[in-house]
């Protein structure tokens, strides 16, 4: 869907824009707009939407013969965050929708979670990110998955097994985040599913 990145810059330029003037705008940054014109973000539906108001365009023009594609997209709920016991999508959770290519889902589920914390930044996943994960109950060493433990909301953790404790372990620059471990065989936890993307700074 690079195309709507084009079409995006396109439109800009028709109505004499600078990329600083349509992202103040959309009251996002610039980089991030700059990253929907290159393609290396794709906008959730809501900014589509946005994007079209603010260009002064249906958003069927601005989407052109992108549109005839979206149908080889599958839509994955965004959610604010994961309750332990609850399920991956609550509604009252659900804060925007985006798109993952269905040649790349296959048959599989995912959800996007929203970020709320600086304590995977290591791993180049920053609060306000959006997060895709492919939902499984299962994980590999080293894995960065989605997690409740105990009757907490979900979390972005790394994955370490060693036969008989896992840790979930973050990675980040700010101390004041802990590993937790835990016994499988008594502790209560739930693996969500695999980070396998991350949608720069949901702006």
């Amino acid at each position: 869907m690079t195309d709507i990145g084009k079409r995006i810059k396109e439109f800009r330029i028709k109505n004499n824009l600078t990329q600083k003037e349509l992202a103040d705008k959309l009251n996002i940054s610039v980089s991030a707009l700059s990253n929907y014109e290159t393609g290396y973000n794709v906008p959730t539906v809501s900014r589509l939407d946005e994007i079209a108001k603010a260009l002064k365009v249906p958003l069927s023009e601005l989407l052109g013969d992108v549109a005839d594609t979206v149908k080889d997209f599958q839509e994955v709920y965004v959610v604010k965050y994961i309750k332990a016991g609850m399920p991956e999508v609550a509604v009252d959770s659900v804060i925007d929708k985006v798109f993952v290519s269905k040649s790349y889902a296959g048959n599989n589920n995912y959800v996007g979670l929203l970020v709320s914390d600086d304590s995977m930044n290591n791993a180049r996943i920053h609060k306000g990110d959006i997060v895709i994960v492919k939902l499984q109950n299962y994980a590999e060493n080293r894995d960065i998955v989605v997690v409740t433990i105990g009757d907490n909301d979900a979390v972005v953790r790394r994955y370490y097994d060693d036969g008989a404790k896992i840790t979930f372990m973050p990675d980040s620059t700010n101390p004041k985040y802990k590993s937790q471990t835990i016994d499988p065989a008594k502790d209560k936890y739930r693996i969500i599913g695999k980070v396998v993307q991350s949608l720069i700074k949901f702006e």
